[in-house]
């Protein structure tokens, strides 16, 4: 039995007389007595204390102190060591007194050759400490000397015309020198740091020769030096720092100019290390934090101390990407709205129709012959598994990838050939890589139209059997499962290419995109590569042509493909809300057709229009809140003076509170009435609302104003002219090349035709020889009957009715 600390050895024993009963007396150490009990365990645990505090304390054999003739105070905080002292298969010289009040003794050894060496480690462990902070300080200080000023055109003309001034009043002298440029050598150094910040670069890229011989030839200093590691490092740290301190302003400014109204998005996103071990970040890594909640704080913690955002306060929207760990993190700050970042949503939507990605599941199945359980991953995708896309897919990625192989060029030039030959297009395979966005759409046509040339270099005989096996393994129903599918998802890429990896996509836009999407996948007919079809050295997969193809002319799998697919897009498709229905009426775009957006099949006409006048009022209440703070003051100040001191303050401001309470979600007990200037200021911002909803875009007079310029709109203008005739003329060959293609059709059928005409079936010759013998009957019974004067019809009528 183990006790944590004296008191409940006591309490233990005094909470139950029988309690003595149940301590055996041959229990070393341990005696009849409970008293004497207590004393001997509260004893140990000191004993125990003590020699924990021996072993953190330095020991006496340990002889350290500050250096001599030392006069910088960081040497009273950092000893030197009379001997080095190795630990962990490394000499330390020093050690840091400030460690060991919360470290081992072991863990505080360090090494400071100088004191220089020994403040880094004070401002890198001890960043609170005021020498810390001073030594901080001075840095940042000295840093500043490098922060240069770039001189506008003007300025520099004026620097050099007053430079070239100066030199024609002094003599000229005829001497031999090295021509310098007119900076100091700080100035370099801040004028290197400056391209290395704003480009990204590292600092290793100024250190070759190659970089310094350029530097001597620019400057024409023989003896001019790059900034050190540590310098480039200081004017990072003093960049970075005035980085942060305007960006906290900023914010904090913007906020109350908002009239403390939350404004912001914060986007946030999550990585793992190689072994899933740390979740890495842009605020720092947490090697054991991986729930939700301590995520979220992190996060909220590192934006307060560095830009000092808070995210409850400031931030409207919260955006993380579709994983699930990125959601929780999101749902946790439950006072901003939590969004979908859509950039992938349309890529994903492929990726799964396709059957490049599958949703799984752990079960457990008991074994019919071990009657065991065992565990087993089942699918369970929506629409079915579709393990046949993805395996020919595979196998269309290792077939271009043999061609694309960069250890391999002799396979590129034998297929160049091979397609001049035959006059083929010239176009190289394409290698698929998973990220990119439609990038196996891409693969699917390169494939298409590259088939011949695989077909024709494979036939080779110079070709090894097992290099055959790359294109031989994907068998005929193979390639027209690529070119179906292609027919289907093509028309989703499409969409995918157009703005979704945009940085200033809206909501609203993929909102769109997505009700696009899943129309087209709902459509009847398809445009299909032909995969036997004419090629010619120009054609591309812009121009190659297509066959249109219906929902029941596709295969089984294809149309698995499109059940997928049509799952996926239903699942990231927001429902018609208010939300929605607010980025809508935003977008310029989208204001005037908002209505058509909101209306799904499964919704009735009177539920969008609920929805709509909903996402109305909310913006209505929304914009009075922004138009009052943004020209109360200013209205207030023009002719509400006399309405100002009859009503007061207060009275004002309990209306634009209720209003902000109804945004935010907060329940309002009374609603205050509206002073006269509240409803003044609510019928402009009203009527400014109605003026925005009612507007009508011409997007034609858009486009023009985005080029004021006359020679700029002409040189569009031509551009475009040039564009329009090429496809014209493109046109017009496919055109020229169908028609004699259809000719040559129609030639073939004809001579088919004729060529079948002598066939005759040799029931169809039993025939017509059976209806000549009873055509020459018939012709002998009316002459004879002719010579009887007999009525042959009469007869045969007469005998058809007995």
């Amino acid at each position: 039995m183990r006790f944590c600390s004296s008191a409940c050895v006591t309490k233990f024993f005094s909470s139950d007389s029988d309690s003595q009963e149940l301590t055996p007396s041959s229990t070393s150490g341990i005696s009849q007595s409970s008293t004497a009990t207590v004393i001997d365990l509260a004893q140990r645990e000191e004993e125990q204390e003590q020699e924990q505090e021996a072993t953190d304390r330095i020991p006496d054999h340990i002889a350290h102190a500050p250096p001599m003739n030392s006069t910088d105070p960081i040497w009273d905080v950092i000893h030197q060591l009379e001997e080095a002292f190795t630990y962990k298969g490394k000499k330390f010289t020093h050690i840091c007194l400030l460690c060991t009040e919360s470290k081992t003794w072991k863990d505080s050894l360090c090494r400071a050759s100088n004191s220089t060496n020994a403040k880094t480690h004070l401002v890198a462990s001890h960043k609170d400490h005021e020498m810390a902070i001073q030594e901080q300080q001075r840095r940042l200080k000295r840093a500043d000397r490098y922060m240069v000023q770039v001189n506008t055109r003007k300025n520099v003309k004026r620097l050099a015309s007053s430079v070239r001034n100066s030199q024609e009043e002094q003599p000229i002298k005829r001497q031999k020198t090295w021509w310098k440029a007119p900076v100091i050598q700080e100035q370099i150094s801040g004028h290197i740091a400056r391209w290395l910040i704003r480009d990204g670069l590292p600092h290793n890229i100024v250190t070759t020769p190659a970089f310094r011989d350029f530097l001597v030839g620019v400057t024409g200093d023989p003896n001019v030096t790059v900034p050190a590691a540590k310098t480039y490092n200081e004017i990072l740290d003093n960049h970075y720092d005035k980085f942060a301190n305007d960006t906290s302003e900023l914010f904090v400014e913007e906020f109350k100019e908002l009239d403390e109204t939350p404004f912001m998005t914060v986007e946030h996103d999550l990585w793992t290390n190689s072994s899933l071990s740390t979740m890495n970040g842009i605020l720092g890594d947490s090697p054991f934090s991986r729930s939700s909640e301590e995520v979220a704080d992190l996060l909220d913690e590192q934006l307060k101390a560095r830009y000092g955002l808070d995210v409850r306060k400031m931030t409207r929207f919260t955006i993380s990407d579709t994983a699930a760990a990125a959601r929780k993190v999101s749902s946790q700050f439950d006072s901003t709205l939590q969004t979908d970042c859509a950039m992938h949503a349309l890529n994903l939507c492929i990726s799964y129709g396709i059957g490049l990605k599958e949703n799984v599941r752990n079960e457990y199945m008991k074994d019919e012959r071990t009657k065991l359980f065992v565990k087993k991953r089942v699918v369970v995708t929506q629409g079915g598994a579709f393990p046949e896309g993805g395996a020919v897919i595979r196998k269309l990625r290792n077939l271009n990838n043999f061609f694309a192989s960069s250890k391999s060029p002799e396979r590129i030039a034998r297929l160049r050939d091979v397609q001049n030959f035959h006059k083929l297009p010239q176009l190289a395979a394409l290698i698929d890589i998973d990220v990119r966005v439609a990038s196996t759409i891409k693969l699917f046509r390169r494939s298409i139209i590259n088939y011949p040339a695989f077909q024709a270099f494979f036939q080779n005989a110079n070709v090894a059997k097992d290099q055959k096996n790359v294109f031989t393994c994907i068998t005929c129903a193979e390639w027209e499962l690529v070119a179906q599918m292609e027919a289907v998802m093509q028309r989703i890429a499409e969409l995918a290419l157009v703005e979704s990896q945009s940085a200033t996509m809206l909501s609203s836009t993929m909102y769109v995109l997505l009700r696009v999407a899943s129309a087209r996948m709902n459509s009847f007919k398809f445009s299909s590569y032909c995969l036997n079809g004419a090629r010619d050295t120009d054609t591309n997969e812009m121009n190659f042509p297509r066959a249109p193809v219906t929902l029941p002319d596709l295969s089984q799998l294809t149309q698995r493909c499109i059940k997928r697919t049509l799952h996926q897009i239903a699942e990231r498709l927001p429902l018609p809300s208010v939300p929605m229905g607010m980025a809508l009426l935003l977008d310029p775009r989208t204001k005037t057709a908002a209505k058509n957006y909101l209306r799904i099949p499964d919704t009735s006409e009177t539920a969008t229009e609920y929805i709509l006048e909903e996402t109305k009022a909310l913006l209505r209440i929304e914009h009075r809140v922004f138009y009052k703070g943004l020209h109360a003051n200013a209205d207030q100040g023009e002719g509400h003076v006399t309405s100002a001191s009859s009503s007061p303050r207060g009275e004002c401001n309990s209306s634009s509170d209720a209003e902000a309470d109804l945004v935010y979600g907060e329940e309002v007990s009374q609603p205050a009435e509206e002073s006269t200037a509240d409803a003044t200021l609510n019928a402009k911002a009203d009527a400014l609302l109605g003026e925005w909803l009612n507007l009508r875009v011409e997007w034609a007079e858009v486009v023009k104003k985005q080029y004021p310029s006359k020679d700029e709109f002409d040189k569009v203008l031509a551009r475009l002219s040039r564009l329009i005739r090429k496809d014209r003329e493109r046109f017009k060959a496919g055109l020229v090349a169908y028609t004699a293609q259809l000719a040559k059709l129609r030639s073939d059928l004809a001579a088919s035709a004729k060529a079948s005409v002598g066939a005759v079936p040799a029931q169809l010759q039993a025939l017509q020889e059976e209806n000549a013998i009873l055509k020459r009957a018939n012709s002998v019974l009316r002459r004879h009957s002719a010579a009887h004067d007999l009525d042959v019809d009469t007869l045969i009528l007469a005998s058809a009715d007995d």
